[in-house]
């Protein structure tokens, strides 16, 4: 850590006022109250002054590496009246030294200067307290901002570690149930079995590429969402509908990537897997008040029991958007006889 004062260019400047105007009032309280020649007013102040300008950016070094220790505090005390009366002992006896050997044989100059040595060490030991203190104010400024930065960057690692496993737990459920499809078509239709290995790798080459990108585009994800829907579609052929209502304006928006798939694959799984009749599968968009809205719903079987699930998919999301986000509310789900509906809004940075 650089000297809080040389190191900016404004507590610099601050600080070579308050030695300026501390030592124009010196040497107006001298001339005109103790009634001493200007020359050695102007020549007390700026040598005293001047020495104090010095000394007091040179004892930031020495309280740098000194701190009160609990179960050292009387030797912490003793090294800083050590340094105190050291670095006061510096400034006294130079400035003496050097103001007599400006003054010459002024016998009346040198007195004052004499009888006023006793006043001179108690206004500097508390000057230099003084200094002491405001470096240990900025020691621990700078100290709780690194200790604040050092915690907001653990919070975002913890963040990060966070959303990566929510995925985890997404990515593995869609690579199982699309393995054992495949695992069914190498039997019945190789063709087409090979035709979902390629579309699977293709998913699963944008799921690697985007797995440290917390964001993409809405175009992006929907070409993902593609891709998956043509895997499905080997699996359901016909009875597999999928309409889209997304408006120019809104394709170049951002949302977190991987978002949608879950969504989608739970309508596949409780909309088309037992129904024997086509669902469609919609998706729409737009923007409002700052949010990208999208609406992803599909139709079922009223007649058929619903497939069991957990809710791993619409759980994930939930804590995704909370995280990233850092807001409640973000997904809303509703439900007829016939149409579930969930409702996304992704906030519009």
């Amino acid at each position: 850590m650089i000297n809080p004062i040389t190191g900016n260019k404004a507590y610099f400047l601050a600080y070579m006022l308050i030695c300026i105007i501390f030592g124009m009032v010196q040497a107006s309280i001298e001339f005109f109250i103790f009634g001493t020649s200007l020359d050695f007013a102007l020549a007390d102040s700026i040598v005293y002054n001047f020495l104090f300008f010095i000394l007091g950016i040179a004892i930031w070094f020495p309280v740098r590496y000194m701190s009160f220790s609990e179960k050292r505090i009387m030797p912490s005390i003793l090294n800083h009246l050590l340094l105190g009366g050291v670095m006061l002992a510096i400034w006294i006896v130079s400035g003496y030294l050097i103001i007599k050997l400006v003054i010459g044989g002024d016998s009346l100059s040198l007195q004052f200067l004499e009888q006023s040595m006793p006043y001179r060490s108690v206004l500097g030991a508390l000057i230099f307290v003084l200094m002491i203190l405001l470096y240990y104010l900025m020691v621990y400024s700078e100290n709780l901002k690194q200790k604040i930065n050092n915690e907001a960057s653990l919070k975002t690692l913890v963040r990060e570690a966070e959303l990566n496993a929510l995925k985890a737990q997404i990515n593995p459920h869609f690579l199982f149930n699309s393995l054992n499809s495949i695992s069914s078509l190498t039997i019945r239709d190789p063709a087409k079995a090979r035709r979902m290995i390629i579309e699977l790798s293709d998913f699963l080459r944008y799921s690697l590429k985007h797995k440290e990108v917390e964001e993409t585009s809405l175009e992006e994800e929907i070409q993902n969402i593609t891709r998956y829907l043509e895997i499905e579609k080997i699996r359901f052929e016909g009875r597999l509908i999928f309409e889209m209502d997304v408006p120019e304006a809104c394709t170049k928006l951002r949302l977190p990537n991987m978002i949608l798939q879950p969504l989608f694959e739970n309508a596949i799984k409780h909309g088309v897997y037992e129904s024997l009749e086509p669902v469609t599968i919609r998706m729409k968009s737009e923007c409002d008040s700052g949010f990208l809205i999208l609406t992803i719903s599909n139709n079922f079987d009223p007649g058929i029991a619903p497939r069991k699930g957990n809710g791993i998919g619409l759980k994930n999301i939930s804590s995704r958007l909370k995280l990233i986000y850092g807001k409640d509310g973000l997904i809303e789900t509703s439900g007829t006889s016939q149409v579930f509906k969930v409702i996304l809004s992704i906030p519009i940075k």
